[in-house]
């Protein structure tokens, strides 16, 4: 956010830029919460086999 708050972009730039980080962030969390999910399942797996994760 600094960058882009430093940076020579005219208005629409800075919005498009801010638009471009939000969208990265969001798509990481949705990943985080993806990969959540799965190790949950492969351990409810290992476990339904009675093997300790």
């Amino acid at each position: 956010m600094e960058l882009i708050e430093r940076g020579n972009f005219s208005p629409a730039e800075k919005r498009r830029q801010y638009r471009l980080l939000v969208e990265k962030v969001a798509n990481a969390a949705a990943l985080k919460q993806e990969f959540q999910r799965e190790l949950k399942s492969i351990e409810k797996s290992l476990a339904a086999e009675g093997k300790t994760p």
